[in-house]
């Protein structure tokens, strides 16, 4: 089956087209020669970077200031920092997938910027949430500064006032993106909510939360809750090629839509090529991805980078599988 087309920097494999900086960046971390023989062997030693979560991996590499230096020019040759612009047109959907809350902010402001300067008409919008709870500390700190900032700005909507401020009652991924939705367009008042069908062994309230339906500037707005799934590593929760499923089973897109796939580095291309692989799992290889985002947030830690390497080499090998 043809693969789903993606209009991107990264179009190849992302091991092939990259050796030589990956030859860089062994040598700046201290891997063996080997690291880049093959796929096979750069897998392997990267994998330890990731497993458990991209925030908790199994294995930290000790950085050095110098070695940290010397990585950001290697993180740029890999598209991991730079921004992707929005190719300007029509697209029949726009998808947004969730992350954590600065990425959340960053990606629905870039793709709200686009909008409003006239250079992207879409059909609809697509907001992908699901089931991952909130990162800690850090994460809570950056919810409270959404809500204090949608306070200030005045925005009048019921969802914003029924939480009284109390960030606790954010539990998930999908109550994520539509904070920061409301925090970049205003209030989005709920138009229809899509329940699931049940199973027996559904009993928590929001399994049966399938899809909410917003409106914003007459176009429709969908963000989807995605059930959580298992992972090969880390815990079970929502991930890309969950969620696109979902949404290719709830909307149906018409044959040969063209979609813009929205997200921010250093994940994008990794997660478009995830994009793209559940496309074709589900035989919806005529649909065609448009790629574009905003860079890297400040003070994106190393680890993060380095985590997101070794998800790409992974991504290589399940495309060759």
């Amino acid at each position: 089956m043809a693969a789903a087309r993606i209009t991107s920097p990264t179009t190849e494999s992302f091991f092939d087209q990259h050796r030589a900086s990956l030859e860089e960046l062994g040598d700046i971390v201290g891997l063996p020669k080997t690291f880049t023989e093959s796929l096979s062997t750069a897998v392997g030693l990267t994998q330890p970077w990731v497993q458990g979560d991209h925030t908790r991996p199994s294995v930290d590499l000790a950085v050095s200031f110098s070695q940290s230096e010397a990585l950001q020019p290697v993180f740029d040759d890999l598209y991991l920092k730079r921004e992707t612009p929005f190719p300007t047109g029509s697209y029949d959907h726009v998808i947004v997938p969730g992350a954590v809350q600065i990425g959340n902010n960053n990606r629905i402001q870039f793709f709200k910027q686009a909008v409003e300067q006239g250079g992207v008409v879409t059909g609809d919008i697509v907001l992908l949430g699901g089931q991952r709870p909130v990162f800690g500390e850090v994460e809570s700190h950056l919810l409270e500064e959404d809500l204090r900032s949608i306070r200030e700005q005045g925005t009048q909507d019921y969802w914003i006032k029924a939480l009284e401020n109390k960030t606790e009652r954010l539990r998930w991924e999908t109550d994520f993106m539509r904070l920061a939705a409301i925090k970049h367009l205003g209030a989005l008042p709920l138009q229809q909510l899509h329940l699931r069908q049940l199973t027996a062994k559904s009993t928590a309230p929001y399994d049966a939360i399938r899809q909410y339906e917003f409106s914003w500037h007459n176009l429709p707005l969908r963000l989807l809750h995605s059930l959580a799934v298992p992972r090969p590593n880390g815990e079970m929760r929502h991930t890309t090629e969950s969620c696109v499923k979902e949404w290719v089973a709830s909307s149906e897109p018409v044959k040969g839509a063209v979609v813009g796939f929205v997200s921010s580095n250093p994940h994008r291309d990794r997660m478009a090529k995830s994009c793209q692989r559940a496309l074709v799992s589900v035989g919806r290889s005529d649909i065609e991805l448009v790629v574009a985002g905003p860079a890297s947030a400040n003070g994106v830690g190393d680890q993060i980078f380095l985590g997101e390497i070794a998800r790409n080499l992974f991504e290589d090998a399940l495309t060759q599988e």
